[in-house]
């Protein structure tokens, strides 16, 4: 039963973990966008 608790929550982890990398590269993304577009917007 422990295995399955540590297991559940290092899957947990791994998820939550991701879930900010990918959260993270999104707003990168959309900063990165924001400054190449600048110039073409005014």
């Amino acid at each position: 039963m422990a295995s399955l608790l540590i297991v559940s929550l290092f899957t947990i982890l791994v998820y939550s973990m991701d879930y900010k990398v990918t959260m993270g590269l999104f707003r990168l993304e959309s900063k990165v966008d924001k400054i190449v577009l600048l110039p073409y917007c005014h």
